[in-house]
């Protein structure tokens, strides 16, 4: 009997079976072609996130004039729609970026393929084949990094992208996106900064001057570098030519304009800082928004701000001889407040306040005498006891065992409601607070929304544990002028 040998086992390879796993090579191909098709269709749906396809904007603090005062953002943007810019600046922008966009859909395998050419015969990358959606999709969605898995990632969300959305959504959303340099997000703003103009008032030549900016928004600057700027304007424009866009004299019409730059200016104003501080903390609080909100949302926030009388506090707060016996760098703050309807229309955080500097107007501080005539002198004067003429006593002495000297010792036995708060007597603010009662005092002060938690007669002289801002007292002395309303 004989013993079989490895050799003896192995099978030969027929033509038969060769035929056999090549069908079976075959249908792996096909099949891991077919998931690789299915995961860059539909795989799109991980990539993009929906909260990004809206774009921050600024929010923009106005006068009741409309009148700008300032804006905040975390990205200088103000979005447009597709109507609102004209067909000649959404044409520069695919001719020079990606002239079949309204023929692929998402991925151009004709451009790639000619990027790839021109690439292999320069010996470098001298063309990209990233489409408008292509691009859209990294900036929202992905980083920079040239790697395969971000470039697949970006095929993945373009084609997404375009079976979810319009060809003008898609370009609407990149046109709004995009980046302008000199801090600037968006073709609205971009034309309000390079040309003081709103984007459906650019000309040919403007436009096509923005679009040339994409491709390298620092390197092609019309303020840093007008001649590159220029330049690639002027290939911006024959490539509209090729593209069927323009006519050559309408091309040759255009490239013999200048940039014709009309650069928006910055103007310093120190003196609204302090205003816009305030009027964004107040919007906060008054629609439940965070800071960080309001900064991206694209809110217009109209305040009550009479821009001439807060440049002049603000000069004269400048002014040291208003701080009289102050060590140096004494601060302060100033409110002024129109009577009839309570709205702020200056107000200073401080003397030289910058964005992120403590806000004097909203933090509490011991008011001291200011405070007497609204939580003892106001109070009084509401009862059927006291009048201006009435006696009050003024003495050295402990009131409810509660010591208090006045801040001259001088002392004159009696005196008048009105004399003793002209001169601010301590003594009597007292004496007269022990008579009316802190309770009744402590309810006159929270009608006028001041909220004191002392339960002592220190309230008499601001001693507060707690303090009040300087627009609470603005808010309360408001009252005086409509009859302790």
């Amino acid at each position: 009997m004989k013993k079989r040998t490895k050799e003896n086992k192995k099978r030969p390879m027929t033509p038969k079976r060769m035929l056999k796993l090549s069908g079976w090579l075959m249908t792996c191909l096909i099949l891991l072609g077919l998931i690789g098709y299915a995961v860059i269709l539909y795989g799109g749906r991980w990539v993009v996130d929906d909260d990004a396809l809206i774009p921050d904007a600024a929010t923009i603090i106005e006068t009741a004039d409309g009148e700008e005062i300032g804006r905040v953002y975390t990205e200088n943007r103000i979005p447009v729609t597709i109507d609102d810019i004209p067909a000649h600046v959404q044409e520069a922008f695919i001719a020079i970026e990606d002239r079949r966009f309204r023929k692929h859909s998402g991925v151009d395998i004709k451009a790639i393929a000619r990027a790839v050419y021109k690439d292999i015969l320069a010996m470098d990358k001298v063309e990209g084949g990233s489409t408008i959606t292509q691009q859209l999709a990294k900036n929202l969605f992905l980083s920079h990094d040239k790697t395969w898995l971000r470039k697949t990632k970006e095929a993945m969300a373009a084609i997404y992208l375009e079976r979810t959305h319009t060809k003008d959504e898609i370009l609407a959303l990149y046109l709004n996106e995009i980046y302008f340099g000199q801090g600037v997000y968006g073709v609205e703003m971009a034309a309000q900064t390079f040309f003081s103009k709103h984007i459906n008032e650019l000309t040919l030549s403007e436009g096509a001057m923005l679009a040339g900016l994409a491709k390298a928004p620092n390197g092609y600057s019309p303020v840093q570098h007008p001649d590159k700027a220029l330049a690639r304007r002027n290939v911006v424009l024959n490539a509209m030519t090729e593209a069927g866009y323009l006519l050559t004299e309408e091309k040759l019409r255009a490239q013999g304009k200048t940039l014709g730059l009309e650069v928006l200016k910055k103007e310093s104003r120190p003196w609204v800082e302090s205003y816009i501080d305030l009027a964004m903390k107040e919007a906060a609080e008054l629609y439940h928004l965070s800071i960080d909100e309001l900064k991206r949302g694209g809110y217009h926030v109209v305040t009550a701000l009479e821009p001439a009388a807060q440049e002049t506090a603000y000069k004269l707060m400048q002014e040291d001889a208003y701080f009289p016996g102050n060590t140096e760098g004494a601060e302060g703050a100033f409110v002024l407040m129109e009577q009839d309807s309570g709205a702020i229309v200056a107000a200073l955080g401080g003397r030289a306040f910058e964005t992120g500097d403590l806000n004097r107007l909203t933090v509490k501080r011991q008011p001291g005498s200011a405070f007497k005539p609204l939580a003892v002198y106001g109070p009084a004067l509401m009862t059927e006891t006291f009048e201006p003429y009435s006696i009050l006593t003024d003495e050295q002495a402990a009131v409810a065992d509660y010591e208090v000297r006045n801040h001259d010792d001088q002392y004159e036995g009696t005196i008048s409601l009105y004399k003793a708060l002209v001169e601010s007597k301590n003594t009597a603010s007292v004496w007269l607070l022990n008579e009316i009662g802190l309770p009744y005092a402590k309810d006159y002060l929270q009608k006028m929304s001041i909220d004191v938690p002392d339960e002592g007669l220190n309230v008499a002289l601001g001693g507060l544990s707690k303090g009040v801002t300087p627009i609470d007292m603005v808010k309360g002395f408001r009252t005086f002028a409509h009859g302790g309303k």
